[in-house]
């Protein structure tokens, strides 16, 4: 009887792990980003990422990861006009991304995060053939990393501001 009750425990606790969840975070840019390079008319405002217009500009994403992880990686926005091509790299690893005119939701893909620690997340920009590359409004993470630290839409004033001494 014992052997049994412990075989179904040990079901149940795989079972439990099999079914991890996965949770989609939706770090909107507008308190996580700031441009660091080359402005090129890129502002961060409170719709996020926007008048990205110059190819030499940098928009970094920032985004606290507690454990080493594989992490699927969006973004979300809007293309004014025409097409875009953009960058998105972190950790050591780029990839390209094709924006068509209108909204978006698109999958960049997968990214390792190596050790748990803040990780810039990239954008720069490839080629247009509109005015600007894109409007991006939030980076989107899946993972089952429960601790993922970001500012939330509540507060991007303060994520921002930051503390007062």
């Amino acid at each position: 009887m014992r052997k049994k009750i412990l075989l179904f425990i040990g079901i149940g606790l795989s079972f439990t792990v099999a079914m991890a969840q996965t949770t989609k975070h939706l770090v909107n840019l507008s308190g996580n980003s700031y441009v660091v390079e080359e402005r090129g008319g890129a502002t961060i405002s409170n719709e996020g990422l926007t008048n990205w217009e110059g190819e030499g500009s940098k928009i970094n994403t920032f985004v606290y990861f507690s454990k080493p992880q594989t992490i699927v990686v969006s973004i979300k926005g809007n293309v004014a006009e025409g097409k875009s091509v953009i960058k998105l790299s972190a950790n050591g690893e780029s990839r390209l991304v094709e924006l068509n005119q209108g909204n978006f939701e698109t999958l960049v893909g997968n990214f390792e995060v190596k050790t748990p620690g803040y990780v810039p997340f990239s954008f720069e920009g490839v080629s247009k053939s509109g005015k600007m590359f894109a409007s991006v409004e939030s980076l989107i993470v899946e993972t089952d990393d429960d601790a993922l630290v970001y500012v939330h839409d509540f507060s991007d004033y303060w994520g921002r501001r930051g503390p007062s001494v």
